[in-house]
């Protein structure tokens, strides 16, 4: 309706809706312009895709999610008969040289972070909490040894 109410006002006009300021479409009652879409298209391994969506890429994104068996089957069936060209093989292999062990290899946590960890754990083990604790393990310890009470 707001189309048609448009094209009969322009018939008259000698300008186009395209040279209307946003205010003069405002004025005369005609809804704003729709803006453009932001998104930022990057390619990658071949494909465009939203900028955004690059986040999903990362594999630290299903850091404490589970994969259903079902969709473990269908990455792997989707990766069959794939072919890494040597060059990607030889940028792989420089990626993973001299990596060993946890994230932390080689880092030293700050003093505040000490802290706060010191802090969670003094909070964490009160003395009843340690005592119940050391009971446990004494009655797992006998279970094991076969020492009866």
């Amino acid at each position: 309706m707001i189309e048609k109410m448009m094209e009969e006002y322009f018939e008259d006009k000698l300008i186009s809706q395209k040279e209307l300021t946003e205010e003069a479409r405002l004025v005369m009652g005609f809804p704003p312009k729709p803006k453009k879409d932001p998104t930022v298209w990057v390619e990658t391994k071949g494909k465009m895709m939203p900028e955004k969506c690059l986040k999903n890429l990362n594999p630290s994104s299903w850091l404490g999610k589970k994969m259903t068996d079902e969709h473990r089957k269908k990455i792997s069936e989707g990766n069959m008969g794939r072919v890494v060209s040597d060059e990607t093989r030889k940028k792989i292999s420089e990626r993973k040289k001299g990596r060993k062990g946890s994230s932390m290899s080689g880092r030293k946590h700050s003093e505040e972070t000490r802290k706060a960890m010191s802090e969670s754990q003094r909070i964490l083990w009160t003395p009843e909490r340690r005592a119940q604790f050391a009971a446990m393990a004494r009655e797992q310890h006998k279970a094991r040894k076969g020492i009866k009470k």
